[in-house]
């Protein structure tokens, strides 16, 4: 419930009123994953997010958060800028991929990985 006010629905006030193309937003308990038309709404948002958060105690994981270009023509755009591959880490959102796909006529290949951390022996 908490984060549905610090979160979602500040989310979608500043989606209406700062940003210029599609944003998505996907919230899975505490995680979230969101997705710009606008590289520039991207790093706006993170800014704007930081804040945000800082207002009510709360941080971003450094190790989780980044921004990583994706969408149809990603791979190219990297590979003529001279750039690899982003670096990737198991996604612990079950099934999230499908929703982040910003046109059902490109299908994203990868898979969330369901991944159980266990005990340290």
């Amino acid at each position: 419930m908490f984060l549905h006010y610090i979160l979602d629905l500040w989310t979608n006030r500043w989606r209406r009123r700062r940003a210029h193309g599609r944003v998505v937003i996907v919230r899975y308990a505490d995680d979230f994953v969101m997705g710009f038309e606008s590289k520039a709404n991207a790093q706006e948002m993170l800014l704007a997010l930081r804040v945000r958060l800082a207002s009510f105690g709360l941080t971003l994981h450094e190790d989780k958060t980044r921004l990583i270009e994706f969408g149809r023509f990603a791979a190219l755009s990297r590979q003529r800028r001279g750039e690899r591959r982003p670096e990737t880490r198991d996604l612990r959102l079950p099934r999230l991929h499908p929703l982040l796909r910003p046109d059902p006529r490109w299908p994203v290949h990868r898979e969330a990985q369901d991944v159980r951390e266990t005990p340290d022996a």
